[in-house]
């Protein structure tokens, strides 16, 4: 049964809250003599779990009590729609020494607990007010004349305020429960975190109170918790509703009793962004690096291989137009000649990479520039059963790039996609105007990738493919092209379940 199916009371049904239990029997006595039905509770915690499944027609509430106080008691009743309207007696102890802050707790009296007598007056009093139905400002009962406030209890209670004061400021959130895990206790940073109000939260069960994704990690946790026992120690470090949160607990004893756990949760969404930034400008200092290292390497290489490379393509040439020659003969020289022209296409692809090409910035309209390429595959489309699906966004402007630098990225990309679906598969392509850039993502259905294989991808040389014919150098030079024009390229993939090809270049011009 819920708080929102509760049934109504048919009879005068009282709740009596009170850790003393002289003042339980006393109240529930006079109550009863009254024509009142009567529900006991000992503590707030009690008090809560009988306001989950009845509705009252008047609460004797006391202030002071472990677990849950009486104040959290009121704001739950004040809070919650059901109950509202319930008339609620403060009977404490307490009455004189907080006296200024009473009135603003919402009770409707206030009655002093002195000698049984006077209590039993003052209760009399107040249920035949209720029974005349007398609409009165909150009423607050007079203390014997020879009570005065007693100072180690104010003392007491201002070092209570000043810790629930604490509590509230700190920017942690923290949640204390029962033996039972049941929440007893949450202040404003937990509320914020959880996106509940305090009455939705104290009662419940902890697992309740967040939502389904959280559950299963926070119930494993609890359960070593519980398991290992003992000490403080850390639960994990959890997603929960785009933040990331680290969790430690606390076990409290009262002696050798164990009589609850305290929950504390740090947002550290700030932090890990942190890190992830951090992270992520490492990677790009890192293949900086690795393409700076490959500079004076490609152009050592251009030298000194250009020249003779020139010369084997001339004498395998004219080698070629010699008659006499026998055609096992000639097989063996248009192989050197072909691996020579191998040879030479690598070479322009580390020129391309080291920008040792003179290139003019022109205009490029991108969906163009992509259909120009898809021009050229299509056959291999065709042939692997690769379904084609294009989107690109109306308006999209032309921007100012190398057309030659950005066909050979386009094509890389759309090779390796179709290099990744043997079997067949979808590609898609789509590009779309932000504010100032333009991003083009190519999503295939393929084999996908490893974390591994991931982290290796933009390594020259790196392939997966057969190294007799791949040298490596596709994604690497994708990515050279792609800074070049001041823009990003990202990648995500899942072995098994396909990669998706991101490139997002600024719009200049």
């Amino acid at each position: 049964m819920t708080a929102s199916t509760l049934p109504p009371h048919k009879n005068k049904i009282a709740l009596v809250v009170d850790n003393q239990r002289l003042f339980v029997e006393l109240l529930s006595d006079i109550l009863e003599e009254n024509g009142y039905e009567v529900i006991k509770a000992y503590d707030g915690m009690e008090a809560i779990k009988a306001l989950k499944t009845q509705r009252f027609s008047l609460i004797f509430l006391d202030l002071i009590m472990p677990r849950v106080d009486g104040v959290k008691v009121l704001k739950y009743v004040r809070q919650n729609p059901l109950h509202s309207e319930t008339p609620v007696v403060i009977v404490s102890g307490t009455i004189l020494e907080e006296e200024s802050a009473i009135q603003n707790l919402g009770a409707d009296a206030y009655i002093p607990k002195g000698s049984l007598d006077q209590v039993r007056s003052h209760v009399i009093e107040f249920l035949s007010r209720l029974s005349d139905k007398q609409k009165t400002p909150s009423l607050v009962f007079p203390a014997p004349p020879s009570s005065h406030p007693r100072p180690i209890v104010s003392e007491l209670l201002k070092n209570k305020r000043h810790m629930e004061l604490v509590l509230d400021k700190i920017g942690e959130g923290v949640i204390e429960v029962d033996p039972e895990w049941n929440v007893a206790l949450v202040n404003p940073a937990a509320l914020q975190i959880v996106g509940k109000s305090e009455s939705e939260v104290i009662g419940n069960h902890i697992g309740e109170i967040f939502s389904a994704d959280w559950c299963p990690a926070l119930a494993r946790t609890i359960t070593n918790l519980i398991d290992r026992g003992g000490g403080t120690q850390e639960l994990a470090t959890v997603s929960y509703n785009d933040r990331v949160l680290k969790l430690h607990t606390a076990r409290l004893l009262k002696g050798k009793d164990l009589i609850g756990h305290l929950i504390m949760i740090e947002d550290i969404t700030s932090l890990t962004d942190q890190i992830n930034s951090l992270e992520k400008a490492q990677s790009q200092l890192f293949e900086s690096a690795k393409f700076a290292a490959l500079l004076p390497m490609a152009v050592n290489i251009s030298h000194e291989i250009n020249n003779p490379l020139t010369n084997i393509l001339g004498y395998a040439s004219l080698l070629l137009d010699d008659e006499t020659l026998l055609e096992s003969q000639r097989e063996t020289i248009r192989l050197i000649k072909d691996e020579a022209i191998r040879t030479r296409t690598f070479i322009k692809e580390l020129l391309v990479i080291t920008h040792q090409v003179d290139l003019t910035l022109e205009d490029v309209a991108i969906p163009q520039e992509i259909r120009n390429v898809l021009s050229l595959v299509r056959t291999n489309l065709t042939s692997k059963e690769i379904v084609l699906h294009e989107s690109y966004e109306r308006d999209i402007p032309a921007i100012k790039a190398y057309p030659i630098q950005l066909k050979l990225a386009f094509l890389n990309i759309i090779t390796n996609a179709l290099d990744a679906m043997p079997a067949g598969g979808r590609l898609s392509i789509t590009a779309s105007r932000g504010n100032n850039n333009i991003t083009i993502a190519f999503a295939d259905t393929g084999q996908g990738m490893s974390t591994e294989t991931l982290n290796k991808i933009f390594n020259p040389f790196f392939t997966t493919k057969d190294k007799n014919k791949n040298l490596g150098l596709g994604l690497p030079i994708t990515l050279g092209i792609v800074k070049r024009h001041h823009g990003s390229m990202e990648i995500q993939s899942r072995h098994g379940e396909g990669t998706t090809m991101t490139i997002t270049l600024p719009m200049i011009g």
